[in-house]
């Protein structure tokens, strides 16, 4: 979930040069007062790029005034330069960064007495915080960061740090408070009557608190509103309006519509190429996403080119810091254990530990490549090193702070299948029971396609344990759950059904048939996927022809 807040940018540029000015004297010097604005007008230019997101354009008009004399001789053209660079690095995802160079506008204009960048700084350092693994920090900070905005009257900054702090509550999951200051920030801006691209980021926040809760259709219904509003502002051809169109379609990937989300995916990178180069920052987001839907989808050729393209944006802007780098080495691994590379997939998973290890979350980022390399050890039959390997895992989850609960309870599940691999189905169910019990005491079991697919994977071990009603249990609620959202062939919608067939085809007439409907229609969306559920596919005609003995004599 935490790649659709890059999805969709939480901050707008802040554009009132003077409303930043205004309460402060200019310099006494008549040349440096000169000097400072046009400091100011070239700091001006690159918000203007940022907004575009020609983020090194931006970098190259703030650098100067940076290392000019006047910085040294009037502090509050500093602070806004620090603000200026700040903005700049989050919306181009480098949290980082963005950390740093907020700190130092925020302590620049503090001593500047610049106290509306103060407040503009610290709103935005509320975000990026968020985005760097120190969101409890973040919300301890916003009293104070309040009482800077409150002081200011200004309802802009107002909006800013209700919005951001939404957003930080939405890293912590705690959805209910996301929603409701990502609510309050939308009535600031009706109150102002700017229904503009704030307002419409401001909606697309709102469809991420949504998504959160589980309300897809609200998610939906806040992101078509967003786009409409970013079109009737900006116009359709706008690089804001691609990223919206973004936005919604990563709702249809995560309500399991993945052919509704992989054309407008499509659609919004070939606007944003068009805009900015196939090499532009914006770009590895968007990238990122296409390779996770490609992979579920069992395009694994096509997740590793989109894979290549997250990495040669990486490359072009020395995005070492980016916290989408996990999920990068991660998706490019899952691709080329799909093409049935499997050497060359841990050889990708060992690269990216170590530039998780190096990184600004080096826990969480690590925690993530070793699970998908738990995954794979699993799918390869490597079950030992998978149980090692996700132990590690839940460690990791332990040290590290701020670690939400979920986390450890999908580590219990994955540890769980691990168990019922080598062999030891007791403990397995044990675990996988207790594990599920907690995921669904947490905010994350809204998360449809994450809950679905461990509800499926603790079907198998109960069923593997001799639990037919509890695993039948497990695979109906997921089924009703996915079929409910998802499009009619979904892949994971057929893993489901097959997972259902098997425990029905051992019971009653009416079950054998119920079961051999289900792997029909199973059979037909994994064939629908290939080449990359052909392996799938293949255990499902078994099933028909050998417990089903395909009875019905229709064509398979």
């Amino acid at each position: 979930m935490a790649q659709a807040v890059s999805a969709l940018p939480p901050l707008a540029p802040c554009g009132d040069t003077e409303a930043l000015v205004a309460a402060l004297p200019p310099p006494e010097d008549p040349n440096v007062a000169r000097a400072v604005e046009t400091h100011r007008s070239a700091l001006a230019q690159a918000d203007a790029y940022e907004a575009l997101g020609r983020h090194e354009e931006a970098r190259a008009l703030v650098t100067p005034v940076l290392d000019s004399q006047e910085v040294q001789a009037y502090a509050p053209l500093e602070a806004e330069a620090w603000l200026s660079l700040g903005t700049v690095e989050l919306t181009a995802l480098r949290y980082g960064a963005a950390v740093e160079a907020l700190t130092k506008a925020l302590e620049t204009a503090l001593r500047a007495g610049h106290l509306v960048v103060a407040a503009e700084a610290f709103a935005r350092r509320i975000f990026v915080q968020g985005q760097t693994g120190g969101a409890k920090e973040a919300i301890q900070d916003v009293p104070l960061a309040r009482a800077l905005v409150e002081w200011s009257r200004d309802d802009q900054l107002r909006w800013l740090l209700l919005n951001n702090t939404g957003m930080t509550y939405y890293t912590l999951g705690r959805f209910a408070e996301a929603h409701e200051h990502t609510r309050a920030a939308l009535a600031v801006k009706e109150k102002l009557g700017d229904l503009d691209f704030e307002y419409s980021v401001t909606l697309g926040n709102l469809g991420l608190a949504a998504l959160g809760l589980g309300d897809l259709r609200a998610a939906r219904e806040y992101l078509v509103r967003a786009l409409e509003s970013d079109e009737g502002a900006l116009g359709a051809s706008h690089p804001r309006v691609a990223l919206a169109r973004f936005g919604l379609a990563v709702v249809e990937f995560y309500a399991g519509r993945y052919d509704a989300a992989l054309p407008g995916m499509q659609a919004a990178v070939t606007a944003l190429v068009r805009a900015h180069g196939p090499s532009a920052e914006v770009l590895l987001n968007c990238y990122v996403q296409l390779a996770d839907l490609s992979n579920r989808r069992g395009a694994f050729a096509e997740a590793l080119e989109y894979a290549d393209r997250a990495a040669a944006v990486r490359s072009a802007h020395a995005l070492e810091d980016s916290p989408l780098l996990a999920a990068l080495f991660a998706h490019r691994a899952v691709a080329l254990a799909g093409l049935g590379r499997h050497d060359e997939a841990m050889a990708e998973l060992r690269a990216g530990l170590a530039v998780a290890e190096a990184g600004p979350s080096p826990a969480f980022a690590a925690a993530t490549i070793l699970d998908t390399k738990g995954r794979l050890l699993l799918a390869h039959g490597d079950a030992s090193e998978a149980l090692a390997t996700f132990r590690r895992v839940r460690a990791l989850h332990e040290e590290a702070p701020g670690s939400a609960a979920y986390l450890l309870a999908v580590d219990d599940i994955r540890i769980a299948a691990s168990l019922r691999a080598v062999g030891d189905l007791d403990a397995a169910a044990a675990l996988a029971t207790q594990g599920l019990a907690q995921l669904l005491d947490t905010p994350a079991r809204h998360y449809l396609l994450l809950l679905a697919e461990l509800r499926l994977e603790v079907g198998d071990i109960l069923l593997d344990a001799g639990r037919l009603a509890a695993a039948r249990e497990q695979y109906e609620t997921a089924w009703r759950d996915v079929a409910e959202h998802a499009e009619p062939h979904n892949p994971l919608l057929a893993r489901l059904e097959f997972a259902l067939a098997r425990a029905l085809v051992r019971g009653s007439a009416d079950e054998r048939a119920r079961a051999e409907s289900l792997a029909r229609g199973a059979l037909a969306s994994l064939r629908r996927c290939a080449p990359g559920c052909e392996t799938e596919a293949a255990a499902v005609q078994r099933l028909l022809d050998r417990e089903l003995g395909n009875s019905s004599r229709r064509p398979n």
